[in-house]
Parts: C-alpha cells; structure tokens; sequence
C-alpha cells in the first residue's frame, strides 16, 4: 500500500513539474527569447547562446545544466537530482517545442505572418508587436515566475541556479520561494 501511494505522490510531482515546465516554456518561447528580456542564470545564458549562434535555447540548457546536476545529486540526492533532471528536461525541450516557428511546423499557427515582426531589420517571431517589449516583459516574468513556483511546489527545479539555492536551503534553512 505504501508503494502505490509512494507511486501516486511520484506521479503527481511529475505531473505538477511538466505544468510549471510548459509555463515557463511559454515564457521563454512566446515573450522572453524573441523580446531578448533575460531573466538572468542558465536560462539568460541560454538565451545569448541563442541570440549569437543561433542554438536553440532548450538545446543549450541542458548543455549548460550538465555540471550542476553532478552537484545535485551529489549533494541534495537522488529524488531531488531526478526531479531535477526530470524539470530541466521537460522545460528545455518544451521551450525548443513552443516556438513560434515551431508551432506553425507543427500546424498549430496557420498564418505566420501575424507573429512576425522586424526589429532593427532583424526577423523576430512573437506573441506581441515589436514595440510591445514592456508587455512582454511583464507577461513572461509573470508566466515565468508561475511555472517556477509551480515546479518548486512539487519538489522540482530546473537545474541552473535554483540546485545551488536549494543546497544553500538544504544547509541554512533558508527558503527558495
């Protein structure tokens, strides 16, 4: 009995990670990348790499992430470094897979042509107008900060900073959110 009801609490976590996960990908994909916002951490790293190379952003988060689940799971264990793991994983390939152009591969937007602005002759893909960045900013921060709390209320993170935050919670007692 206790098996199934370890086995529904797992699933549940997980269920709450992939909700927080595609909000943040919204974020990042819809307001934060084409808006060049950065958020700071991995995820603001991430985003330069895009911006210069043109890696996607989910591609290089999981790159970037790779030192710092070494750290989780040697010193925060096993569950949280698999949830972790597990929430990187979901709102890396979540924010490749919500992009504008993405969505319209995939035949959820039909015409591209309303989502695509240029800005300083450069070619964006957008929810917003061009001039719209202030918007943008506060929608992905509120998107963004709603995925996070969400992750971290079902025992997850997304690697980057937030494995260092929660060691320091982990030793301190200081509190993540």
């Amino acid at each position: 009995m206790e098996k199934l009801r370890n086995i529904k609490r797992a699933v549940i976590q997980h269920i709450g990670i992939v909700i927080g996960a595609s909000l943040l990908a919204f974020s990042y994909s819809w307001f934060l990348i084409p808006y060049k916002i950065s958020p700071g951490g991995v995820g603001g790293l991430s985003q330069i790499l895009y911006h210069i190379f043109h890696i996607p952003a989910g591609t290089s988060m999981i790159i970037l992430n790779i030192p710092l689940f070494v750290m989780s799971f040697v010193f925060l264990g096993k569950r949280f470094g698999a949830r972790s793991i597990f929430g990187m994983i979901s709102s890396a390939f979540l924010t490749d897979l919500f992009s504008i152009p993405n969505l319209y591969k995939f035949g959820l937007i039909k015409d591209l042509s309303q989502y695509t602005f240029y800005v300083d002759g450069k070619k964006i893909y957008a929810m917003l107008g061009p001039d719209d960045i202030y918007l943008a900013a506060i929608a992905g921060s509120v998107l963004l900060g709603l995925g996070l709390g969400i992750i971290f209320r079902f025992r997850g993170s997304t690697g980057g900073t937030d494995i260092p935050v929660a060691m320091l919670k982990q030793k301190l007692g200081v509190s993540i959110g």
